[in-house]
């Protein structure tokens, strides 16, 4: 995370003593497994390969502009305002506090608040076990691979030679099959996910 600010360029802003915020801060483990499902070596090799600007909005996203304790995230809304401007207005993260706090990305997926409220002279940082994925900084097949919903898809777009296309410049639009409905769909044709992913196995 600390290398990641500091190529990002986000230092100065976190540590401005007028500030007030809110950081949840993905532990090494959270960074490492982002970076292996992505394709990267390690984390660090992930963090050399992105651009500083592309790193400031992925860390944005994990920045709320006001301080917000434990307490004041349970009993606020659903949703959670960042410093992460996307196309125009404040992107959002979603809240869940049932059974601990979580935290809802762009990716679909949620991050666990593991140790909260560890307190910092300009505000207040949360401890999460997942890395926040924003609204437009990934493509298709990297915001797929990142959910464990889509791994059927995934299989399918890369046994169909569709990688490099869906994470071309677009612009697309994907209606994304879950692995439940790929299940059920294969289901009915008497086929396995082997099969689609490989005839040869049929």
């Amino acid at each position: 995370l600390v290398a990641a600010s500091t190529k990002a360029g986000l230092v100065p802003a976190l540590s401005a003593s007028s500030s007030s915020l809110t950081v949840f801060a993905p532990t090494d483990a959270a960074f490492t497994s982002l970076a292996t499902t992505l394709g990267f070596a390690s984390a660090t090799a992930m963090v050399n390969a992105l651009d500083g600007p592309t790193l400031a909005k992925i860390l944005q996203y994990h920045v709320l502009p006001t301080k917000k304790t434990a307490a004041d995230i349970a009993g606020g809304g659903a949703t959670l305002s960042t410093l992460y401007d996307f196309e125009g207005s404040a992107s959002t993260l979603g809240v869940s506090t049932t059974g601990g706090v979580k935290i809802t990305d762009e990716v679909l997926t949620q991050a666990t608040v593991t140790t909260a409220d560890v307190p910092a002279s300009n505000g207040v940082i949360h401890v999460i076990d997942k890395v926040l994925v924003p609204p437009g900084v990934l493509n298709i097949v990297e915001m797929a691979k990142l959910n464990p919903m889509f791994s059927v898809l995934v299989e399918a777009v890369v046994a169909a030679d569709l990688a490099a296309t869906l994470s071309g410049p677009g612009p697309l639009t994907v209606f994304a099959p879950t692995d439940t409905a790929f299940t059920a769909a294969l289901g009915e044709l008497t086929l396995t996910v082997s099969c689609q992913a490989d005839s040869a196995a049929c």
